[in-house]
């Protein structure tokens, strides 16, 4: 969302709030179950549709390196 400061400035906060909602709505819309939706710095948003699985090839990944595998 660029710019989010201008549509405060421009529409109000009010209209700010639900610009806010719409976007969350959707991103949880999105995001399956093992999904994550974060905020990273001030004006960053990270979203992970599959994190699970991320985790589970990490693991997986560090399970091989262990003496014996």
């Amino acid at each position: 969302m660029d710019d989010f400061k201008g549509i405060n400035e421009e529409k109000g906060k009010l209209s700010g709030n639900v610009v806010l909602m719409n976007v969350a709505n959707s991103l949880k819309q999105a995001c399956r179950e093992g999904g994550l939706i974060a905020r990273f710095g001030g004006e960053f948003l990270v979203f992970l549709k599959n994190i699970t699985d991320i985790i589970v090839k990490a693991n997986q990944a560090l399970l091989q390196q262990l003496p014996g595998k």
